[in-house]
């Protein structure tokens, strides 16, 4: 009996900073090591290119390193210039390997960790493998200057994680592969943020119509699920899974998309648990201009929130129906927001994680007096650059986690298998490995020194001269533009 299998969206699969690379850090990859099955937990591989791009599509990351790399003494107006090449040759570099490469594996075991970046509810069971590869059959050289983001990502990722050449593969044909080879004793199901997800990013809402239920990603609009519509996705999900051989099926709530600092609440002075506007995070309270930038009404906010509550409803529901386990994801990050909790944060963080911090070098400064001083908002270093000021839960795209943060998340899985039972091989009780989580965290034990110009970073990545980069990272995860 296969011991884990993972099915989800880029959350499960283990993105950051724009891009999936090494996909040991995800956190069901951190669950099979905590239950001593992490040789044989198998799963998507996305640093083959030996490290020269740093993932895929776009490691945010490796860009900010690699430009620090070149000019250790900073952006004077003349470097700026030369950094512009140094970008283009990089974004070069990352369209070619990854729109050109010979990188996808042609049928290869099913992988344990089946999740797929912007995978909505439904195309787990209707993206198939023929869908994917005509969508992404003649990629397009882009020569225009920081326009080279890696076409069709979700499509790609989709390739690389089928990893079979059959035309009709989905994702639960693999997990039901999976299931007929000796049965799975622990399953867990993370999907719907992509339902809800394309609103902040897009900053705008288009509700789904019914239509959308059996259009192919490409083909779609909205940007917001319907609660309905949702629950005949999910359902639709569930009765497949009810035909395979699974024990435990462990399934997470989807998250309040709008605590993300990839969306940033303005005015500053504000009451209450919501801002009077929500706008991108490289625009300023001292220059947002409502006539001028996009954004989301706090009333609009509100709505994405109701909507991701009424899916959790339907989440708790079926789980109710078939005996399963809820692993409240969207209480976690709540109980972390900062902002949100006018820094009166309410997590309390599992001590095991509190000490690894405490004790690496590199992050000691994170700890003071047993408290986590890492938080949900955008990363900036001091001054000097030698701490972390704020964030370090989320990466630099604003919407993925941090290698700790998905060690929180691995905790609240853990929590719920020990309820019921569940060992590692060995036949202990489970534990993450928390040390190896925080060194193996390279943005927050060696992040970018330019991350103590936060403003200047976010212009810079989001800036007409370098093509707006941070932007087109964050169209490519909408799955409703591919």
């Amino acid at each position: 009996m296969h011991k884990l299998a993972a099915i989800g969206d880029s959350l499960t699969m283990g993105f950051s900073s724009g891009a999936i690379y090494k996909t040991q850090y995800s956190y069901p990859a951190m669950i099979a090591r905590a239950l001593g099955t992490d040789e044989s937990f198998r799963r998507p591989v996305f640093d083959i290119d030996h490290g020269t791009t740093g993932g895929f599509p776009l490691n945010l990351e490796m860009l900010l390193n690699n430009l620090e790399d070149h000019y250790p003494k900073g952006l004077n107006l003349f470097r700026f210039i030369r950094s512009l090449f140094t970008v283009n040759s990089f974004l070069d570099k990352v369209e070619t390997f990854w729109e050109r490469g010979d990188w996808i594996p042609e049928d290869a075991d099913p992988y344990h960790n089946l999740a797929v970046l912007s995978h909505t509810v439904q195309d787990a069971n209707r993206l198939t493998n023929e869908i994917c590869a005509a969508c992404t059959l003649n990629p397009e050289d882009q020569h225009v200057l920081f326009n080279q983001i890696p076409d069709h990502p979700m499509y790609r990722a989709t390739l690389g994680t089928l990893a079979t050449k059959q035309p009709s593969t989905t994702t639960m044909t693999r997990l039901e592969q999976l299931s007929q080879t000796g049965g799975i004793e622990n399953l867990i199901i993370e999907l719907g943020a992509n339902n809800c997800l394309g609103a902040v990013i897009s900053l705008e809402i288009v509700l789904s119509e019914e239509g959308d239920l059996y259009r192919q990603p490409h083909e779609r609009k909205c940007t917001l699920w319907l609660p309905g519509h949702f629950d005949r996705c999910l359902r639709a999900v569930v009765e497949q899974i009810r035909m395979m051989q699974v024990k435990n099926v462990f399934l997470a709530t989807v998250p309040h998309v709008t605590i993300p600092p990839v969306t940033r609440g303005t005015p500053r002075q504000h009451t209450g648990k919501y801002y009077e506007y929500y706008t991108r995070p490289w625009i300023w309270d001292d220059s947002f201009d409502p006539s001028l930038h996009p954004f989301l009404r706090r009333t609009d906010v509100m709505m994405i929130d109701e909507f991701v509550d009424s899916y959790n409803e339907s989440i708790r529901t079926v789980a109710l129906e078939n005996g399963w386990h809820v692993v409240d994801f969207c209480g976690l990050l709540d109980r972390l927001a900062f902002r949100r909790q006018h820094g009166a944060v309410t997590y309390q963080w599992p001590e095991p994680a509190v000490t690894a911090l405490a004790t690496n070098p590199r992050t000691f400064s994170a700890v003071e007096n047993g408290s986590v001083s890492l938080d949900t908002r955008y990363m900036k270093l001091s001054k000097t650059g030698d701490r972390i000021q704020q964030g370090g839960l989320f990466s630099l795209d604003g919407v993925h986690p941090t290698t700790v943060m998905y060690g929180l998340i691995a905790e609240e899985f853990l929590l719920q298998m020990r309820a019921c039972g569940v060992t590692a091989v060995s036949g202990a009780s489970p534990a993450l490995d928390w040390p190896w989580i925080v060194a193996s965290d390279s943005l927050v034990t060696r992040p970018p020194k330019m991350l103590s110009d936060l403003r200047g970073v976010l212009s810079f990545m989001s800036g007409k001269l370098f093509g707006k980069v941070l932007f087109k990272v964050l169209e490519s995860f909408k799955t409703s533009v591919n």
